[in-house]
């Protein structure tokens, strides 16, 4: 019979902990392979706690990082949350402290916090709503209009953020010290090394690294990008554990370790800190515990709702907005008369017609909105938020042979209402 190595030992032992405590074991990507190798889920943090908060289990051993364990406590308060190390931090999660944070939003009122999930439990509870690497533009596209939006911790992901939406943001100085090691010209040499390998970089790099890549994603979006791009090698431009993630994925393919200027691959030595036995160790001794009061968690849970991953309800709007609403509801028609109007003068680059038009009325005043065929659910939609009096007398109009490609997003509206249309 073959001799059982401790590793086998140790992962033999770590399932029989599981079975007896009814746990589940959430293992982030950047964990060393033999760790993920007896996770249940392995995936990004966010999604790791939603996955834990769908199961019955008692026990969630979070493998990762002391926020991430916290935010599935704060999903599953009901549950107890165990971690192999309570030292596993973060370099965002401490560049953000909350009394640092208040001090800040406190010189302007009218800030809205659009906060990384790479932060303590408190300084969730202070924002106004949380983001992921793979939702931050969404999110901030979602944002109230009229607000000033603060961005924490991660000033290179905000800044990404911000040139991909064009939404001026103030950037709180906080970066993960993994991802700035990578330079313009260590990406360069390994991309003149390897000429034919797409870079792939995630959002926490510079800006000087991210001009370079050919995709810039999360890592649960760096998986489905590797699986469908058409090379035999990528080159990888986070966390060294991802590499292991990805190749289990994509067992075909070549991926290649960005390096730095000082090694050539990239590791965090808070994630490194976890280990089998540690992990071992604290189901066996259920400690340490993640705790936290049940007016912190309901606070944070509440910023959490827009990244939990679908579109919020209008009442939890509101609530996280602190209005009522009809308040929310004339914020919402607003923006989206706003937003029209503000199209009236666009034309396409050749001088045709406007995308969207604003045609002032001639009978009893009424204006119609002249806009394309492809924008006509978008338009109804827009419209269908005005009052009922003034939505019945809105005339539309389309015109033929223009493709999304060709328009883009013009409106940020992924379903029509039923509304007048003549």
């Amino acid at each position: 019979m073959p001799t059982t190595t401790p590793t086998d030992a140790l992962s033999a032992e770590i399932l029989e902990l599981k079975e007896k405590l009814n746990a589940v074991i959430l293992v982030h990507n950047y964990q060393v392979p033999e760790i993920q190798e007896i996770g249940d889920y392995v995936g990004d943090s966010l999604g790791l706690s939603q996955q834990a908060a769908e199961t019955d289990a008692e026990v969630i051993v979070f493998c990762g990082v002391h926020f991430m364990a916290e935010t599935a406590k704060i999903l599953s308060p009901d549950k107890t949350v165990i971690l192999p190390d309570r030292e596993a931090g973060c370099s965002l999660e401490e560049s953000c402290p909350p009394d640092k944070l208040r001090e800040l939003q406190a010189t302007n009122p009218n800030f809205f916090t659009v906060t990384y999930i790479n932060c303590s439990a408190e300084v969730k509870a202070l924002s106004d709503v949380i983001c992921t690497s793979g939702n931050a533009q969404k999110i901030v596209e979602q944002c109230p209009p009229d607000k000033d939006l603060l961005f924490v911790p991660d000033e290179n992901l905000g800044q990404w953020v911000m040139e991909q939406t064009g939404r001026p943001m103030t950037l709180w100085q906080g970066n993960c010290y993994v991802h700035v090691e990578w330079t313009h010209a260590a990406i360069t040499k390994i991309r003149d090394e390897h000429p034919d390998a797409p870079v792939v970089a995630h959002p926490e790099c510079t800006k000087a690294v991210r001009i370079l890549a050919d995709e810039v994603c999360s890592t649960e979006k760096m998986v489905h990008y590797c699986r469908d791009v058409d090379s035999d090698s990528i080159i990888i431009a986070t966390e060294a554990g991802m590499l292991h993630r990805l190749k289990k994925e994509c067992p075909e393919k070549n991926f290649i370790p960005a390096p730095t200027e000082k090694c050539a691959c990239n590791e965090c030595h808070f994630m490194k800190m976890n280990t089998l036995e540690k992990v071992r160790d604290c189901m066996r001794d259920l400690t340490p515990q993640v705790e936290l009061s049940p007016e912190l968690i309901e606070h944070a849970k509440k910023s959490l709702t827009f990244s939990l991953g679908r579109d919020p309800s209008r009442d939890e709007m509101a609530d996280a907005l602190e209005m009522t609403t009809d308040e929310y509801d004339a914020l919402v028609r607003d923006a989206r008369i706003k937003k029209l109007i503000s199209l009236d003068i666009s034309t396409t680059e050749d001088g045709h017609t406007p995308l969207v038009e604003i045609i002032p009325g001639q009978d009893e005043g009424v204006d119609s909105i002249l806009c394309r065929e492809e924008l006509k659910s978008e338009v109804a939609h827009a419209v269908s938020c005005l009052p009922e009096k003034e939505r019945v007398a809105v005339t539309l109009y389309y015109m033929q042979g223009v493709t999304l490609k060709e328009i883009g997003e013009i409106l940020d509206v992924t379903e029509s209402r039923v509304c007048q249309i003549h």
